[in-house]
């Protein structure tokens, strides 16, 4: 299964986006995180969202 993960990381949320590219399937989770640590928000989304990943290409845009 491939999934394409993406994370916006806020000041006070992080948005968690999985799309499931197989069976086209979307996932948005928005975690409440505290803001002296914002890795939290990544995983628990990732958690949430029912996923997790192993190896990957990472792409980042700011």
């Amino acid at each position: 299964m491939t999934n394409r993960i993406a994370v916006d990381v806020g000041g006070t949320f992080t948005d968690v986006i999985v799309l499931n590219e197989k069976t086209q399937k979307l996932r948005l989770e928005k975690i409440e995180i505290p803001p002296d640590n914002p890795v939290t928000g990544v995983l628990k989304g990732l958690e949430n969202a029912s996923t997790t990943f192993s190896r990957g290409e990472v792409f980042c845009a700011w």
